[in-house]
């Protein structure tokens, strides 16, 4: 009988008048979810900037004023500049995103592929830098 009991409590959460609001639009609430407040009190967008990608070829892009960070698959330029401006204050001047293929591997006898990734290069104007190696 509990099966039966299921049923009827979707047949009453759908009766309620909450169900009648309007809808908010799905990017509002993209963006809710995505701004979190760390300890130090700064937002950080955590679900678009992953993390920073800290290479040999990053440090030397680093005295151009360029920072490379993994980023999530579906975020777009926009996105990247809002959520680069939220965390570390500074207005990126350029911001060039590029897909990374996965490699393919393998394990014994059977293939396999790593994880294809995005990437974004963020380039600051003069005079601002960022800390990126202090949490890596």
């Amino acid at each position: 009988m509990a099966l039966l009991n299921i049923f009827k409590k979707k047949n009453e959460a759908s009766a309620t008048p909450h169900a009648q609001t309007t809808p908010v639009l799905v990017r509002e609430q993209k963006e809710v979810m995505h701004e979190k407040k760390s300890t130090a009190g700064t937002i950080r967008v955590g679900s678009l900037l992953l993390r920073p990608l800290v290479t040999e070829k990053g440090t030397r892009q680093n005295t151009q004023n360029q920072y490379a960070f993994v980023v999530a698959p579906t975020t777009n330029k926009i996105e990247v500049r809002q959520a680069v401006e939220a965390v570390y204050n500074i207005r990126p001047i350029k911001v060039n995103m590029l897909r990374v293929q996965g490699k393919k591997i393998r394990y014994g006898r059977t293939m396999g592929v790593t994880k294809a990734w995005k990437k974004a290069i963020v380039t600051l104007p003069k005079g601002k830098t960022i800390q990126i190696y202090e949490g890596v």
